[in-house]
């Protein structure tokens, strides 16, 4: 199933995440539980197995933790961004992800 969601990169999260809203939306099944760590506190979150895909060709079967994000739907980490070729361009705020 594919929904639109409000997604953020961020190259300083270990993992990818989805709020538990897109998690219901997917009906995906609940595989176990990961500790999480934020600027706030730490917590078990419910971990899930999807299959994340760009537009433009191949995908990745990842566990993707579940927990309330701010203003996104989704939090792409490095467990994504480690299997595409991955380009930021400082100046004018432009990113090229590529297989």
């Amino acid at each position: 199933m594919l929904i639109n969601a409000v997604t953020i990169i961020d190259t300083g999260a270990s993992g990818t995440v989805i709020t538990p809203r897109v998690a219901d939306q997917l009906g995906l099944v609940h595989t176990g539980f990961q500790k999480v760590s934020s600027v706030q506190d730490e917590q078990q979150r419910p971990v899930y197995y999807g299959f994340i895909m760009f537009p433009w060709g191949s995908g990745k079967e990842i566990p993707i933790v579940s927990c309330p994000l701010k203003n996104f739907d989704c939090l792409i980490g490095r467990d994504v961004l480690l299997h595409w070729h991955f380009t930021y361009n400082g100046p004018d705020g432009s990113i090229v992800i590529c297989d």
